[in-house]
């Protein structure tokens, strides 16, 4: 029961948690246990880290192109190219692991021009804002 409550404790969303646990401390040792069940059972305890990856698109109707994507908080550099008939490629920081929950906003710079973004949550011109609630991988359209 202590490592129980140590976990529960130091995690992140656990903290909002501390003064129901120690309402419980009075009761029995079952009652604790089930209070503990239920935290675990409705991820009271956080959640696992997740994975945002930057990558270009791949287009046999577009011109190629290349520019910089980066988000606000400095985790993510990466220089994208987006390809004509072949593969994207992508050099730099293009892919961080961050806390369950966690809102990226992306910025993209294009060298030529800026198409647009794909499979991002919210797109608004060159700013891609994305909610972390599972691995997710965005795609940016640099034309020339």
């Amino acid at each position: 029961m202590h490592r129980a409550w140590k976990a529960l404790r130091y995690s992140s969303v656990g903290v909002a948690f501390v003064g129901i646990i120690s309402f419980l401390q009075g009761c029995s040792q079952d009652d604790m246990n089930l209070a503990l069940i239920l935290a675990l059972i409705f991820g009271l305890f956080g959640q696992h880290p997740v994975t945002l990856t930057v990558e270009g698109t791949n287009s046999i109707f577009i011109s190629s192109g290349s520019g910089t994507v980066s988000d606000t908080e400095g985790l993510i550099d990466c220089f994208v190219t987006s390809a004509f008939a072949g593969p994207s490629t992508t050099t730099g920081d293009c892919s961080e692991t961050v806390p369950f929950g966690t809102v990226v906003e992306l910025n993209a710079v294009p060298n030529d021009d800026f198409d647009g973004w794909l499979d991002c949550d919210e797109p608004s011109g060159t700013t891609c804002t994305m909610t972390m609630d599972e691995d997710k991988t965005v795609f940016a359209d640099f034309g020339d």
